[in-house]
């Protein structure tokens, strides 16, 4: 039995290629999910009793990111600590065009999962390998979430600006980076494997992502600008760049960068100061003008100040919460949500595809999986075992 939506998703850009994910948490299954979501099919292997430890990281015991970094994979329930648990691994990596694995530097090893092992049984697997500071180094081995990297990379404290103290961000910055990285790196090793016919170690981390996410700012040379100018309460870098809070309690941002833009606002407020273009881009985030605009934009509701700010031609924005995005027209006729069934949580609405392609579409495929929801599927598919093996596998607790 192949995987039930293989055929309805055989034209995307990665169809055809196999998949394996020994990974947890964010990194390692987002790098997977933009694999799935591109046509590959992808096996996440879970710890057979409780699952990958994010399952639980949520309300009802079920988290929201969870079901993000999972959508569209199958599932297997398998005891890694048991040896015919590692056989049933190792045979997957054999059929695999790639494996995904995201445990500290040397934990794969004691689970009989490392790259020597799987590349002498299958010599074109791609082994991505992402961790928290690499392979190397005096501290290539600690653990590492994401806020530590945040902290380490200078960005916490970047946010919170030369005075203040350091902001966290609550997205995952480093996670997502180094998953975003991780699938680049395993279709760049992809084609080289199409030229040289040998699979290959691919190795990202969370520090990378963290260095690589701030590459701007990454410049150093003698008479440098400051450029961790943020602060624990910034609504933007300037005034002419900078959140405001309309009548109507909601807020919008405005982004002026041409002069024209600011003789347009001025038209719109007249009571704003008479300032040059290039007088008013050097006002601060706090000052006059940005006084004078809070007035200004406290006496409009914003759906009326954003209108009139389209119409006189001053780029601006809605600041949404998460939730609006999911009803903006511009986002909905770009499909960038998906929505479908889910066994335990019904219709779920959330990230659609993000790259499109004209000849070779992906498709989100269906939503994160139950615990081993696929074992039997998997094995009986891809590994040809017949139920009496199954079956003994089930008993003696190696599979769920």
């Amino acid at each position: 039995m192949g995987h039930p939506d293989r055929e309805l998703n055989a034209s995307a850009p990665l169809a055809g290629l196999r998949v394996v994910e020994v990974a947890s948490y964010v990194t390692g299954p987002y790098a997977a999910v933009l694999l799935a979501d591109m046509g590959a099919d992808v096996v996440k292997i879970e710890e057979r009793a409780r699952g990958d430890p994010f399952r639980g990281w949520g309300k009802g015991g079920y988290s929201p990111t969870f079901r993000s970094v999972n959508r569209g994979k199958r599932s297997l329930g398998l005891d890694l600590q048991t040896a015919p648990g590692r056989d049933v691994a190792l045979a997957l990596a054999e059929r695999a065009d790639v494996l995904i694995e995201n445990y500290r530097p040397g934990v794969v090893e004691r689970l009989g999962l490392g790259y020597e092992t799987v590349n002498a049984r299958n010599p074109r697997i791609i082994y991505v390998s992402v961790n928290s500071f690499g392979n190397q180094g005096p501290e290539h081995d600690q653990p590492g979430f994401d806020p530590l990297l945040q902290a380490r990379s200078g960005v916490m404290a970047a946010q919170g600006g030369p005075h203040g103290h350091p902001v966290y961000l609550t997205c995952a910055i480093c996670d997502y980076g180094a998953a975003m990285l991780s699938a680049l790196g395993c279709v760049l090793a992809l084609n080289a494997r199409e030229r040289t016919g040998r699979g290959q170690f691919c190795e990202t981390s969370l520090l990378q992502a963290s260095i690589a996410f701030q590459a701007g700012e990454y410049v150093f040379y003698d008479g440098r600008p400051g450029m961790e100018n943020g602060g624990a309460e910034s609504r933007g870098r300037s005034a002419l760049a900078r959140a405001y809070q309309c009548r109507d309690a909601q807020w919008l941002f405005v982004s002026l960068s041409e002069p024209q833009e600011w003789a347009a606002l001025l038209t719109m407020h007249a009571s704003l100061p008479p300032l040059t273009f290039d007088e008013a881009l050097k006002e601060p985030t706090e000052g006059r003008l940005a006084a004078a605009l809070a007035q200004e934009f406290a006496r409009i509701d914003r759906a009326d100040a954003l209108a009139t700010l389209a119409r006189i031609g001053v780029a601006a924005s809605r600041v949404n919460h998460f939730h609006d995005l999911f009803d903006d027209p511009q986002v909905a006729a770009n499909e960038l949500i998906a929505e479908f069934d889910h066994a335990q949580w019904g219709k779920v609405r959330q990230t659609g595809l993000l790259a499109k392609f004209s000849a070779t579409p992906g498709r989100v495929q269906h939503a994160a999986p139950l615990l081993g929801e696929h074992t039997d599927e998997i094995l009986r598919g891809l590994l040809r075992y017949d139920a009496a093996r199954i079956a003994t596998l089930r008993a003696a607790g190696v599979v769920r």
